[in-house]
């Protein structure tokens, strides 16, 4: 009797023991739950649960947030993935200059105000009117990431008041049990910005990237963030190189070529742990050199994400032999953005860009690097629907935008005259320059579409090329170009050429545009 006790016992502790320590399994939520089963009905409402997806070696990133995203994510980080053996899907949920806080109002409403940009072996694609709810299930996502406003990125508040509950909807909606939550750190604006939100840091950009890197540290802890990029980091570093605070196209985004690069690094080593210095995939709109600086940056940030690391190596340009190469075929450089992709152009979209190598009309490599040495404030896309300018074809996405500055205040900023140099030229040669420059008013009104936009250029050459001034009033043109006579280097191998508003310029501001320009070889 005893025996049959104490088999009886041993077996109701065994099982009290082994339901005790069970860990029942746990499964995302499905967007939209079930209706439970009030009367019990159901015998097993969970007999068939989703399974863990299998690991199908892609990697996924689903990136919640605005055209900080798209600078980030949008341009590079597959081709660096690929050039290194690692395939990504990457996705975008896009509205411009949204914030944590619409996101999360977006996820109770699921409203169709998304963009959603994908990129899947290569291709990328743009999707409008889209919901989170189909994002979220549109794959299994191995990582899913968040960023705040810019204006806003440095402000931890703005983090606690909507980030957890983000988190939250992310965890029980993926369809990856083991999904990991990033956080995306965005950089600092550059010192001449004129954004509002700019303000909220005193005007100053190492203030804000200090407060970015402390509201982001801060609100990882706060919902036990998985993974930090340390974008921000990765820019600041970048700006001590030669290349200086030229990381941005306009008042915020990122330069479209080393900027946009820089970012897209940071996030390829981030996610793989593999040394980006070592990838071997850079755009061809990047120099070698160039492309260390942003490469480098990345890494730094990395290894030490909430500090600023000097890149010493890299505070002068690399240095350029003399052009033993005369010009032969002409250049043409479209000036704004959207960028052309009209073959033999040359494209600038950011207003200070640096170390551009220019190609001829053919697509030959011409030795030749051009410089924006005194920024232009940012871009103009009111450009002219048409033009006719005699001897000059230009495609619609060259002569369609242009940069632009002031003498006078404009949205409470003041640019100043702008400089391009084009530097390592032929000394043997003598060189012709072009410009077209139009804003078009349509049928507007106002004052400013009245008032004569007359744009001086002043090209300056060797000592005895000095100094030829030409004029052109911008507004709503559409035929008339202006062109210097030849002009020989200096010895250095530079010309230089002013931008500003002429003596005939009667807008306020003193507003003047370029929206393309042609060099070409002066006959011998």
């Amino acid at each position: 009797m005893n025996r049959i006790i104490i088999l009886i016992l041993s077996v109701f502790c065994t099982a009290a023991l082994s339901g005790a320590c069970r860990e029942e399994p746990h499964y995302p939520l499905p967007v939209n739950p079930p209706v439970e089963d009030p009367d019990g009905t159901d015998p097993d409402p969970d007999a068939d649960p989703d399974p863990v997806p299998a690991d199908d070696g892609i990697l996924k990133i689903l990136s919640i947030g605005n055209s900080f995203s798209d600078d980030a994510l949008g341009q590079y980080l597959w081709e660096l993935g690929d050039a290194a053996g690692v395939d990504m899907v990457i996705g975008i949920m896009y509205i411009g200059g949204s914030s944590l806080s619409q996101h999360l109002a977006n996820t109770g409403t699921d409203a169709a105000s998304y963009d959603y940009r994908k990129i899947v072996d290569g291709k990328y694609t743009s999707t409008p009117d889209q919901r989170l709810s189909m994002a979220i299930a549109d794959e299994d996502w191995d990582y899913i990431s968040f960023q705040e406003q810019s204006g806003l990125s440095g402000i931890y508040d703005s983090y606690a008041s909507s980030l957890p509950h983000l988190v939250e909807w992310a965890k029980e909606n993926a369809t990856n049990p083991g999904v990991q939550i990033i956080l995306h750190q965005t950089w600092a604006f550059p010192q001449s910005s004129g954004y509002s939100g700019f303000a909220n840091y005193g005007n100053d950009q190492m203030t804000m990237f200090e407060a970015i890197v402390d509201a982001v540290d801060r609100a990882a802890e706060l919902v036990d963030i998985d993974i930090i990029v340390p974008v921000g980091t990765a820019i600041q570093n970048g700006r001590t190189s030669y290349l200086g605070d030229t990381f941005n196209r306009d008042d915020r985004h990122l330069e479209k070529t080393y900027g946009r690069y820089t970012a897209s690094c940071t996030w390829f080593e981030k996610l793989t742990g593999k040394d980006v210095t070592v990838n071997t995939y850079h755009p061809s709109t990047v120099s070698e050199y160039d492309a260390e600086i942003a490469q480098h940056a990345a890494h730094a940030a990395v290894a030490a994400p909430d500090k600023v690391t000097e890149l010493t190596e890299y505070t002068s340009p690399p240095a350029v032999e003399d052009n033993d190469e005369p010009l032969v075929n002409p250049v043409y450089v479209d000036i704004g953005d959207p960028e052309t992709d009209e073959p033999g152009w040359n494209n600038i979209v950011s207003v200070d860009v640096k170390n551009l190598q220019l190609k001829d009309s053919q697509g030959n490599d011409t030795g030749i690097f051009l410089d924006i040495t005194k920024p232009f404030r940012n871009v103009n896309r009111s450009g002219p629907e048409t033009i006719s300018v005699e001897g000059w074809d230009m495609p619609a996405s060259a002569y369609g935008d242009s940069f632009y500055g002031h003498l006078e205040t404009f949205q409470n900023k003041v640019s100043g005259p702008a400089e391009i140099t084009v530097r390592s030229l032929y000394k043997g040669q003598k060189y012709v320059f072009t410009f077209f420059s139009a804003r078009d008013f349509g049928n507007s009104g106002t004052a400013a579409a009245s008032a004569n936009h007359e744009t001086e250029f002043t090209v300056t050459g060797a000592e005895t090329d000095s100094g030829e001034h030409l004029r052109l009033d911008a507004r709503n043109n559409t035929d008339k170009a202006v062109t210097s006579r030849a002009i020989a280097p200096d010895e250095n191998g530079n010309i230089v050429i002013g931008i500003t508003a002429g003596p005939g310029n009667t807008r306020k501001e003193k507003m003047f545009f370029l929206n393309a320009m042609r060099i070409e070889p002066a006959a011998l």
